[in-house]
């Protein structure tokens, strides 16, 4: 589910979630009703990680939106919903997107 969610290589999710496992962010078991699936959760340090990333997240859009006046960050604003909404209409891409960003970010942390 993950991989046709994240539109990536069977390998290259592999890679990436061994990786995070070597580092202690997610704890990967076979699932109990499939054995051919996995079952990757978050672990404490992980979600630390997490919280950790989007604090960073949220600060560094606060300094680029508080250099905007008032009437550009409503226009800004405006035109986010509307990528949203063309991109949630038509694909996964921005969950895709998320997901993209918590790998690269947590990679150079």
């Amino acid at each position: 589910m993950l991989r046709s969610k994240l539109a990536l290589d069977r390998g290259y999710l592999s890679r990436i979630l061994r990786g995070f496992a070597a580092r202690r962010l997610v704890q990967i078991t076979s699932c109990k009703n499939d054995g051919r699936q996995k079952l990757v959760e978050l672990t404490g340090k992980g979600r630390k990680a997490h919280s950790l990333l989007n604090t960073r997240a949220q600060r560094h859009a606060a300094s680029i939106l508080d250099k905007l006046s008032r009437a550009d960050q409503q226009r800004l604003v405006a035109a986010m919903r509307t990528i949203e909404k063309l991109m949630t209409s038509k694909s996964s891409l921005m969950q895709r997107l998320e997901y993209l960003c918590f790998f690269f970010l947590s990679r150079h942390s």
